[in-house]
């Protein structure tokens, strides 16, 4: 599998077409997409999405907590709508996928990511709070 990296940083997304993502590298970043995208927002894909920008906007992210709990659904979420379109045969599916709350304000809410592949690969960290 092939894809366009996007960059994520506080001017929000840009695409850098230089540097194309292979293999379990797109699956991680279609994870951190399906974090992102409201759930339901897709009419291509019901089931994708997660509730966790509804969260922060609604005020639910009030403290480590809750955060921590909205970032553990839209993990769950996002591993099964990963599972539901990828193939079981494909070494670079998402086996497992943790999201936890590395820093909480009032305007911002950072995690960090965690992705396991079928075969074993592991990108990213979870941060300790």
């Amino acid at each position: 599998m092939r894809g366009v990296k996007i960059n994520f940083d506080a001017n929000g997304p840009s695409f850098d077409f230089t540097a194309p993502l292979r293999d379990f590298e797109t699956t991680v970043q279609n994870a951190l997409v399906n974090v992102a995208t409201d759930a339901g927002s897709d009419p291509v894909y019901p089931d994708r999405g997660t509730d966790l920008l509804l969260d922060g906007v609604s005020g639910r992210l009030i403290n480590n907590a809750w955060a921590n709990h909205s970032a553990n659904f839209a993990a769950i979420k996002t591993l099964v709508f990963s599972q539901s379109v990828d193939k079981p045969s494909d070494p670079h599916r998402l086996q497992n996928f943790k999201l936890k709350n590395a820093q909480i304000t009032n305007q911002s809410l950072k995690l960090s990511a965690q992705a396991t592949a079928a075969d074993g690969q592991v990108t990213g960290i979870i941060a300790a709070v």
